[in-house]
């Protein structure tokens, strides 16, 4: 079965991935345009992650511990801004690229770090995705207020 979300969206990426146990398999850009006019969108576009659920697999994956000694790829400063490492430079069999807790509460505030977060992951996810890395988990720390995709080279 095959679905979109937005990558940015912290809740859908722990349902999709986590929950479910589907698979980000495609990075789209703009799948509905970059201006719908719907105000969930204004200024950030309809950038879509394509997941596919393989029913018979049996439910989403153990999480793999192993995936926190990998290589950041894109995180947070301390004001929330997106800071992303040289993509390229890892060459690690693990990666993690880093999301906001929740985009929708940068909406009123400050739309030009939602620009620059949509910005930052369409860059680091889409060149995961031609590295050969396949998206494996999402964590989402609500203590810490940090979430992640946890990417990684290999066979499924």
């Amino acid at each position: 079965m095959l679905w979109t979300y937005d990558p940015l969206v912290a809740r859908n990426a722990h349902l999709n991935i986590v929950r479910l146990g589907a698979r980000p398999v495609e990075y789209v850009r703009d799948l509905y345009g970059s201006d719908t006019t719907s105000s969930l969108h204004a200024g950030l576009g309809t950038d879509r992650f394509v997941v596919e659920w393989r029913l018979a697999d049996g439910g989403p994956a153990a999480a793999d511990p192993d995936l926190w000694s990998s290589a950041i790829v894109l995180n947070v400063d301390d004001d929330g801004e997106p800071l992303p490492s040289p993509l390229g430079a890892e060459g690690g069999r693990r990666v993690r690229v880093e999301i906001p807790l929740d985009i929708d509460e940068l909406v009123p505030k400050r739309e030009a770090t939602r620009r620059r977060w949509r910005e930052a992951t369409r860059a680091a996810l889409e060149w995961g995705l031609a590295e050969g890395y396949r998206v494996l988990g999402f964590d989402c720390s609500t203590p810490a207020r940090r979430c992640w995709y946890l990417l990684a080279r290999g066979p499924r």
